[in-house]
């Protein structure tokens, strides 16, 4: 088994309480996702540490979960010089002629003889490379602990955030097109518990993109310790009922609103906290603020929009980034209530009575 030293990010902001409930559930969370990809694993965690023993392809599984800045394989050795000097030397072997190095040395328990910077001082000279404190080709890091300590040099960054289940459970308006993803996993980032909702408007749109959208999920799932939960609404007749008898220049801002109830009824069921949209400001006409505020009126709750300030090609960056850019290239996701002079300012009284005018089909 190889050792795997996990970082945390920003645990550290919280107090020592919230931070041992945190650490808790990190530790949770990586022992779910190692088990269900059948890695045998051993994990010891530390006030400021995880300590995880597993074959080399847990690393995989490290990179997609939440609450970890960084992670290295590393080298477990004793508590004394000699051992870790000697470390040091097997270490520095994958440094190459000509790169420059640093040692960085992390002195927590205080009862060792050497402070760190001696420490620092006496393992540098033992490398016969050249030295750059400010700017290395590579680092060693040496962490001295009372019991063990632990030398590593290259870092895997994190996804870091907070781990998922910390913040509360939330319901994501999904189309499994790019703006709805990255809303979800912005979210999940944050430590959030979170549900899907589609809203599936077939005949309107092909039917394969119910198959598209559950497979941009299970993209989704990969960054989730336990099932993720994703319901399908038909919606396809409420559509219809908006077109024959609202006014179209209001038919995509009611759609909107009646999602948003429905997606807040299924909040309430499940005890969720928020709504989360993929909505950002002024990217189409129905998300001008006036339209933002009168869509969001349609619900008591809080709805979250993790994505307002940022642009399109961002965006896109992002879903690429997190692997869901193919997948929700692929959703067509035409919707029949747009129109060619959509209203870009809304009042909700205007919305309400239009609604009116299909009541019974959002019993």
């Amino acid at each position: 088994m190889k050792l795997f030293v996990v970082n945390l990010g920003e645990l550290w902001l919280k107090s020592e309480p919230v931070k041992r409930i945190f650490l808790n559930k990190l530790v949770d969370n990586i022992k779910s996702m190692l088990i269900e990809r059948g890695i045998k694993f051993k994990i010891r965690k530390e006030r400021d540490k995880i300590f995880v023993y597993a074959n080399k392809s847990a690393g995989k599984v490290l990179k997609n979960v939440f609450g970890i800045t960084s992670f290295s394989f590393a080298e477990e050795v004793e508590t004394d010089y000699e051992s870790i000097a000697k470390a040091v030397r097997k270490m520095a072997k994958g440094i190459r002629c000509g790169e420059s190095f640093a040692i960085s040395v992390n002195r927590s328990w205080k009862g060792f003889k050497y402070t760190s910077k001696e420490m620092e001082r006496m393992l540098g000279a033992l490398i016969k490379r050249k030295v750059d404190l400010e700017n290395p080709d590579k680092v060693i890091y040496v962490d001295i602990r009372k019991d063990n300590s632990y030398v590593y040099m290259e870092r895997e960054k994190g996804l870091g955030g907070m781990p998922i289940s910390t913040a509360g459970r939330v319901i994501s308006l999904f189309s499994g097109g790019f703006d709805s993803a990255v809303a979800s996993f912005m979210m999940m980032k944050r430590g959030c518990s979170i549900e899907l909702v589609y809203f599936y408007n077939y005949p309107f749109s092909p039917k394969s993109d119910r198959e598209r959208v559950i497979a941009v999920a299970k993209v989704l799932r990969k960054y989730y310790p336990k099932s993720l939960r994703l319901y399908i609404i038909p919606f396809a007749k409420i559509e219809e009922g908006v077109m024959n008898y609202c006014h179209i220049k209001y038919a995509c801002l009611i759609g909107r609103r009646i999602m948003i109830r429905i997606a807040e009824k299924i909040a309430r069921m499940r005890n969720a906290k928020a709504l989360v949209s993929g909505e950002n400001l002024s990217q189409v006409a129905s998300q001008t603020l006036e339209n933002m505020a009168s869509v969001g009126k349609a619900s008591t709750m809080l709805i979250l929009r993790p994505l307002v300030g940022f642009d399109k090609n961002e965006i896109i960056e992002m879903a690429k980034q997190i692997g869901v850019y193919e997948k929700s290239s692929k959703i067509s996701s035409p919707c029949p209530l747009t129109h060619k002079r959509p209203a870009t300012k809304s009042e909700p009284k205007t919305l309400e009575e239009e609604e009116d005018k299909i009541k019974g089909l959002q019993e």
